[in-house]
């Protein structure tokens, strides 16, 4: 670790001191993680990409609705032989050509209208789509980012703690050598300290194992330096009604509305499928230049044309009512989609009001015990040195305080997690909550 990015600060939150890597002196922030994310998430990659072929579908389905023109050209040589036509055979070559400019224009086409709607209604799902994954990697990128930042706050207190356990022993011995102690005092503060160290090791590689988690999904190669929590008054969710969260996702969460948007789908394919059956009729013209034949070669032939053709489909052998039948099915379990949906967001935002709502609680329960904890130490520092309080109890109480200020650290990093997850559920988390974050980490 570099001491710059890991030097410990005394911070005040809420009236408590709290032992964390010094906030502005790291050049990393939650915003700038989830930019690298960004960047090379295959996930969002392919939403993105999924929606520009819906785009392109769409416009490829409105352009059957526009005007079709083309044009042909055509030169031949041609060397015939006619028989049969007269008491002698015909022989003989001529140069032909012909070149024709057509023009079609759909009047009456049922089922193209009814695609383009289609259409419209993919695209608007792959745009949803695009939300819901661009939230997810919002989300992503804060647990691991979070993740980091509890593990180094966890390194650093298992490091201090280790430190002044490692006083206590030294204390300890200096008391045996002199006949003032025992050597009970020394084998439990011996303990304590190869307790310590060993948990010192699974906090650095715990931090090692988050920091590489985060590498992974920014594409970083490595997270050195981090903005850090520096001040955070907990906040009940507002609104403070569960219902209006459960209203807020149920009208707004990307993931229902993708979820209607495809049954918008099914539903349009459905009547397209009906209207297989309608006539369609078409606009036709174009201009025709012919010339040459066997009989007469110079002859050419130059016309104009107009007119309306009408086709009426007749059998299709059972194929469109077998059509029929599947795009109703499609509707059904797109129905079931959105049930599905609904009820796992409507779930998980219940949960998660409750969880922040909860972590209010729970850290005003942990700010309190932590300064019982930290008045404890005091007073059997105090009745050690006058003699009152034995080693382990030092050790106790030591060891208790390290404890209430890692689970008060973490605390406060799972409020900011639980907030940000309940904006997810409820579909309002986006980029400028995410940045309203980052300013919280990255004050100073």
């Amino acid at each position: 670790m570099k001491i710059d990015c890991k030097a410990v600060a005394t911070i005040v939150v809420v009236g408590v001191m709290l032992l964390l890597p010094a906030p502005g002196m790291c050049g990393g922030d939650l915003w700038n993680m989830f930019e690298s994310a960004k960047k090379k998430d295959p996930t969002l990659q392919k939403a993105e990409a999924e929606l520009q072929v819906a785009v392109e579908d769409k416009n490829i389905t409105f352009s059957e609705i526009l005007p079709n023109v083309e044009a042909k050209a055509g030169i031949n040589q041609f060397w015939h032989d006619v028989t049969g036509s007269g008491p002698s055979k015909i022989s003989g070559q001529f140069t032909g050509h012909n070149y024709s400019v057509l023009l079609r224009q759909p009047i009456i086409n049922g089922p193209l209208w009814a695609n383009l709607r289609s259409s419209d209604a993919g695209v608007m799902a792959a745009r949803d789509r695009v939300m819901v994954v661009a939230q997810d990697l919002m989300v992503k990128v804060s647990d691991a980012y979070f993740a980091v930042l509890k593990a180094r706050s966890d390194e650093l207190i298992a490091a201090k703690e280790k430190k002044l356990l490692n006083q206590i022993l030294l204390q300890a011995k200096s008391f045996l050598k002199k006949g003032t102690g025992d050597i009970i005092a020394v084998y439990e503060a011996q303990a304590r300290v190869d307790s310590a160290q060993a948990s010192l090791i699974k906090a650095e590689n715990d931090r090692l194992v988050t920091e590489q988690q985060l590498a992974i999904i920014t594409g970083l190669s490595s997270i050195e330096e981090l903005a850090e929590l520096s001040s955070l008054v907990p906040t009940e969710p507002v609104p403070p009604s569960v219902d209006a969260w459960l209203e807020m996702a149920k009208q707004s969460h990307p993931a229902i509305s993708q979820a209607r948007k495809s049954l918008h789908m099914a539903e349009f394919n459905l009547l397209s499928t009906k209207r297989l059956h309608w006539p369609t009729i078409d606009f036709t013209g174009g201009y025709t230049d012919d010339k040459g034949s066997a009989f007469l070669p110079e002859v050419e032939t130059r016309q104009w044309f107009a007119g309306v053709n009408f086709t009426m489909p007749i059998f299709s052998g059972f194929g469109t009512q077998a059509k029929v039948r599947k795009a109703k099915a499609v509707i059904s379990e797109q129905e079931a989609v959105v049930n599905d949906s609904l009820e796992q967001v409507q779930y998980r935002t219940a949960s998660l009001y409750l969880s922040v709502k909860n972590s209010v609680s729970f850290i005003k329960s942990l700010e309190q015990q932590k300064q019982s904890a930290e008045i404890q130490l005091k007073a059997t520092r105090k009745g050690n040195t006058i003699g009152t309080r034995t080693i382990v109890d030092l050790l106790n109480a030591e060891q208790k305080y390290a404890a209430s200020l890692r689970d008060l650290t973490n605390a406060y990093y799972d409020h900011l997690y639980f907030e940000i997850l309940l904006h997810a559920a409820a579909g309002i988390l986006d980029e400028d909550y995410l940045r309203k974050t980052n300013q919280m980490l990255s004050a100073n």
